[in-house]
């Protein structure tokens, strides 16, 4: 069975890519009758697979072709691909070109039954003040409003965009809902919007050299982004090296966690914040990913909570796609590969 539309959790899809070394890249979620869901794109040629899992087959399937994304998206270089669930409910693809930050937004129209290309007003501005190294991240904030993060990896820059009910277009978010115009973090850089467990809007910046981060909070009551206290930081050595990425989301057990590996090699660590010690800590052993996940190369991840309340945690090689997922099991208490049936194949392209 496939979904009608699709609940994308603003924790959801990672906007990775362009450190790493090859090309294939997946975008795992759950669906709004909590299928698990799986978007595989090619960055240079933009072409697109979506995958489910099949209640009846009891295995990955293709999703149905009204699902898919057309062969030509209007993007065909450069590609980075970002799906989300509306303001109006509807399942949206935001597809852009990193190299100049033009942008195409699609939806899927419940009357036809497929994919259609957004009208004009639901399309972000053409110059977005942005070129080069440009990554976006659209999610919903935490007051219901649609909003999209653009920067530069390179420079750190970054503007915020927002869905505006009243003109019914997207439109440059105020001052105050911008990062700063220094944030701290040099080198490339990556960042990652979410909501945190206190319904607060959270932005999580680092350094994929050096594995440096800081991350920012919407302040309701000064009415800005400024920086979180030393509690809700990571610390500047965060355990990984080399390509570090990182990936923010809430547990099945709601606390905050983050999911930090090295694109090199797949060494990884994950981090939760301890309401006890109230500060951020490494989870225990029994917590983390084992050493050897089968995938060593290229290494891209996304941890997501699926449907039984499982934390699943994607794994796969982007020059290859060949992928793995894990999952926690709850009575051994540690991560173990998930069974053949809900993995992907060898390539999800196909």
């Amino acid at each position: 069975m496939r979904f009608k539309s699709i609940l994308l959790l603003c924790f959801s899809s990672l906007q990775i890519g362009l450190f790493a070394q090859g090309d294939i890249q997946l975008l795992p979620f759950v669906g709004k009758d909590n299928s698990e869901v799986v978007m595989a794109y090619h960055r240079k040629t933009g072409k697109s697979v979506e995958w489910y899992y099949d209640e009846a087959e009891k295995k990955m399937a293709k999703a149905n072709a009204g699902f898919q994304l057309p062969a030509s998206t209007g993007i065909t270089a450069n590609a980075m691909m970002k799906a989300y669930i509306g303001s109006d409910g509807s399942e949206v693809i935001l597809v852009w070109n990193t190299a100049t930050g033009q942008s195409v937004s699609w939806y899927y129209d419940e009357a036809d039954k497929k994919m259609k290309q957004a009208t004009a007003n639901y399309q972000l501005p053409q110059s977005i003040g942005l070129s080069g190294s440009v990554h976006m991240f659209p999610y919903i904030g935490s007051d219901g409003s649609e909003v999209v993060l653009c920067w530069e990896t390179a420079s750190g820059k970054s503007v915020s965009f927002y869905f505006d009910n009243a003109s019914k277009k997207f439109v440059k978010s105020s001052a105050e809902y911008q990062l700063p115009s220094s944030t701290g973090i040099a080198g490339k850089i990556m960042m990652h919007p979410y909501i945190g467990k206190d319904g607060s809007e959270v932005i999580l910046v680092w350094d994929a050299n050096s594995g440096k981060s800081v991350s920012y909070y919407f302040d309701n009551s000064e009415k800005r982004f400024q920086k979180a206290t030393e509690p809700y930081q990571l610390p500047a050595n965060p355990g990984v090296s080399g390509n570090v990425m990182m990936y923010p989301y809430i547990g099945n057990d709601k606390n905050e966690v983050i999911l930090i590996w090295s694109v090199i090699n797949g060494a990884s660590m994950l981090w939760y914040y301890d309401e006890l010690e109230k500060r951020l800590i490494k989870s225990k052993s029994d917590f983390q990913l084992p050493t050897n996940t089968g995938i060593a190369q290229n290494v891209m991840m996304v941890p997501f909570v699926e449907e039984h309340h499982d934390e699943v945690i994607y794994i796969w090689n982007s020059g290859t796609g060949v992928s793995a997922n894990y999952f926690f099991n709850d009575k051994d208490r540690k991560y173990l590969k998930s069974k053949p049936e809900y993995q992907l194949p060898a390539n999800p392209l196909q």
